[in-house]
């Protein structure tokens, strides 16, 4: 199983740490991070929408 993004640096690859974060979708309950795919994340909770104004 491939680490999880709660797990790796941006240093250890870059462009898919990157990749991974860009409009994300979930955080992990555990330290905050986010990603775009939930199986990216040890303890996933979806960003809730937010309301817009107007």
């Amino acid at each position: 199983m491939a680490k999880t993004m709660c797990k790796i640096s941006p240093k250890d690859d870059y462009d898919k740490f990157i990749e991974s974060i860009q409009n994300p979708k979930f955080y992990c309950k555990s330290c905050g991070r986010v990603a775009n795919q939930e199986k990216r994340l040890c303890k996933p909770e979806k960003i809730p929408e937010r309301k817009k104004n107007g």
